[in-house]
């Protein structure tokens, strides 16, 4: 007879694209964060530095699992998640040290909105610039919840969000390519409810792999969201392909506006204001890629 694993409170997903010098405070961080709490870290790893690979298996994580090189976040979260036991799954990356009151804040987060709960990002001290030209490309709309308990709404971070565990493992299962949260929000949403944001597990981040791979996986989550965007019928393709060249001057424009009121954001996005184009303009030209080849899309996956 098979061994069944026993469940556990929560699983924590680590997502780990080339993983920064930093880990070893994210895992710290986290561990210190399920304290007291039955609950199982497991990092997925798509590092090409065999010495890194090394330095990973001893981070003290509950399971580390190799993936390729070249692996998307979301591809790293969907082989961590089918191998998780948790009721709840919180997702992260390597990139995001955690407070002490992380995990408690999200798991209370999950009883309020059972559909994800999650909270906001912020850059570290030693952010680089490139730190700061993702941030801003991918997590400027959050922050208007920062430090706030906020529920119904229709997006969340994955990098620092919790979901119900069975929901996560079924979808994962049931798509190919990945945990896409889109994807995900899109099914989940119309049977639990909307999403929400908690104050208590706000992270920093910091220690993004190098610009060139930066733009490479922008160019494929593009990609996926053109092609997932076409066909679910969000926008028709030719409009996506037709809008590609406004989408950089458009995003900074949104970005700008999130950030207006704050000095502090204002010149750590003027001084990233050069990779933040190039990873937008990357963005663009992979949906607009994905549009016109809906091949580049695995069943049921989204950016």
């Amino acid at each position: 007879m098979a061994v069944i694993d026993e469940p556990c409170a929560l699983s924590v997903v680590i997502a780990s694209v080339d993983a920064s010098k930093g880990f070893q405070e994210c895992v710290e961080s986290i561990r210190a964060a399920v304290g007291g709490l039955d609950a199982e870290l497991l990092i997925v790893d798509s590092s090409a530095d065999a010495h890194r690979r090394e330095q990973l298996a001893l981070s003290g994580a509950s399971q580390v699992i190799q993936a390729g090189p070249g692996a998307l976040v979301p591809e790293l979260w969907a082989r961590g998640i089918s191998a998780s036991r948790g009721r709840a799954i919180a997702l992260t990356t390597v990139q995001c040290r955690v407070p002490v009151s992380w995990a408690a804040a999200l798991l209370g987060g999950l009883e309020q909105c059972a559909a994800g709960a999650a909270s906001t990002l912020d850059l570290a001290r030693d952010a680089t610039t490139r730190d700061r030209a993702i941030f801003y490309l991918r997590y400027a709309d959050f922050l208007q919840y920062r430090g706030k308990r906020v529920t119904g709404v229709h997006a969340i971070p994955a990098d620092n969000a919790v979901y119900d565990g069975a929901e996560a493992r079924q979808y994962v299962g049931s798509v190919t390519g990945g945990f896409w949260e889109v994807d995900f929000h899109r099914h989940v949403t119309p049977r639990l409810g909307l999403l929400g944001f908690v104050p208590g597990a706000e992270v920093s981040f910091s220690g993004s792999p190098p610009l060139r791979k930066l733009l490479s996986h922008r160019f494929r989550h593009g990609a996926h969201s053109g092609a997932w965007r076409a066909r679910v019928g969000a926008r028709p393709r030719w409009a996506i392909v037709v809008a590609a060249p406004l989408v950089p001057l458009l995003v900074l424009a949104r970005v700008v506006r999130r950030v207006a009121r704050d000095r502090r954001h204002r010149e750590a996005l003027a001084s990233a204001l050069g990779p933040f184009l190039m990873l937008a303009a990357a963005w663009a030209v992979g949906e607009a890629w994905g549009a016109a080849r809906p091949s580049t899309l695995g069943s049921g996956t989204a950016a």
